[in-house]
């Protein structure tokens, strides 16, 4: 057994490899060599001329490694959503989900017809798609998480569209422009869909911020996306009643989020009451056993006792009621997930039954606020949901509504795929951290 014969170890023939077999491009090299030709272009036609525009975009060097792998699987895919592939094809679209796995990068849908034929489900969306990430610059998924969900809000983006034009004049050359919040967030709208290196310096400066802002933000620590938010959230409203005193036309984005809640105090004694009103850009709601959304918000309006010292009488103890006054156009509730129990804090991984459709509608008690919501009330749909996986340190996503019938997009990051609302509703029933709801329009 010492030794094998010399026929064990026979060279084969090496194959030669096509084009389109080529193997994949390593994670963070150049691609150069490995990319399968092109289909010419048109010679006649609007749709050639974009296709030669696209190829020569594609063969052009880029100093980038990931846009060079991008644009390898890009080409790749564009081939195998021809109708003349057959099932040979199998092996590139195997390597194609090799490169896709190798960048980390969900892989592309692709079914096999009757027909022997590939067929793509997803297409050049899937590649579109990828370009709304936004980088992890260090343990920033909480910043890129509360972004995501703010920016797919239609009535906040469009009144960032307004910055530009209510920025005050530019200042002599060489003055220093100091940070502006609200600035940063209609550039990273406008940016959404360029290059990852554009979006990345504007998120940097972002990231700066918060931590110039907050001592308890270190750079590279994991942070609360909740805080993040309520943060971005006061800062975004101080810079907007700065604008509104000098354009009385500018609307501030956070006016979408603001809604007024009036505390009722009634004295248990003399019966008389006291009405406080105060302003709201978010609940927080405490978790309860039966795991519903709606249980919590009974809780939230639900009233209770205090000691309080009437002034029209000696009563001592008083009834405190909590009420809708005014609806948000863009409903934000906090689920308290972290909790402090024996002196330690725990994360709460209860399931939450988070419905697609809200109403709600002002009123005294949280059953008045449910019954009217035909007279006055309104019906809230359900468009993004931060989630946070992990225990107490973890990692946190976006999952905004895509706009189709029964999709969405999950954004993890700088990456992006695509799930339906039953996934969404299962894999984030003890993940969900915060809920973004929009006011539907009347009919």
């Amino acid at each position: 057994m010492g030794l094998c014969s010399s026929k064990l170890f026979k060279k084969r023939p090496k194959k030669k490899k096509s084009r389109i077999d080529a193997e994949p491009p390593a994670p963070g090299r150049a691609c150069s060599g490995h990319l399968p030709p092109a289909p010419p272009a048109s010679s006649s036609g609007h749709e050639g001329g974009e296709e030669a525009t696209e190829d020569q975009a594609v063969r052009n060097p880029d100093p980038d490694p990931d846009d060079r792998a991008q644009a390898f699987i890009k080409e790749t895919y564009l081939r195998l959503q021809g109708p003349g592939v057959s099932l040979e094809g199998r092996a590139a679209f195997r390597r194609l989900k090799e490169s896709c796995k190798a960048l980390s990068i969900p892989p592309p849908e692709l079914v096999f017809s009757r027909k022997s034929c590939l067929v793509s489900t997803a297409s050049i969306p899937f590649i579109e798609m990828q370009k709304l990430g936004f980088s992890n610059l260090g343990n920033s998924c909480f910043m890129n998480a509360i972004l995501q969900s703010l920016l797919s809000l239609s009535s906040v983006c469009s009144d960032l569209a307004t910055q530009e034009s209510a920025e005050p004049e530019e200042k002599s050359e060489g003055s220093h422009t100091s940070f502006s919040l609200l600035r940063s967030l209609a550039q990273l709208q406008l940016s959404r869909k360029d290059r990852n290196k554009v979006k990345k310096s504007i998120l940097k400066e972002m990231e700066q911020w918060a931590f110039s802002c907050l001592p308890d933000f270190y750079e590279g620590k994991d942070q609360d996306a909740h805080e993040f938010l309520i943060m971005c959230l006061s800062q975004m409203k101080s810079e907007g009643e700065q604008l509104m005193s000098s354009r009385e036309s500018y609307r501030c984005p956070v006016a979408n989020l603001e809604f007024t809640v009036d505390s009722v105090r009634t004295c248990k004694s003399c019966g008389h009451r006291s009405t406080r009103t105060e302003d709201y850009n978010h609940l927080s709601l405490d978790l309860t056993p039966e795991g519903t959304l709606q249980g919590s918000l009974d809780l939230f309006f639900k009233a209770a006792d205090l000691e309080y010292r009437c002034g029209c009488c000696s009563g001592e103890q008083a009834s405190v009621t909590l009420q809708l006054s005014a609806l948000p156009r863009v409903l934000v509730l906090n689920l308290k997930r972290f909790k402090f129990i024996n002196g330690r804090m725990k994360k709460l991984r209860n399931p939450m039954d988070v419905p697609t459709e809200l109403s709600l509608s002002c009123g005294e008690t949280a059953q008045q606020q449910r019954s009217q919501s035909q007279d006055g009330g309104a019906t809230y749909e359900l468009t993004s949901v931060v989630s946070h996986s992990g225990r107490m340190f973890g990692h946190y996503i976006s999952d905004i509504i895509e706009g189709s019938a029964d999709g969405w997009l999950c954004l993890n990051d700088k990456y992006a795929s695509r799930l339906s609302e039953q996934e969404l509703l299962q894999k984030r029933a003890k993940k969900s951290y915060l809920l973004f709801y929009v006011q539907r329009a009347p009919r």
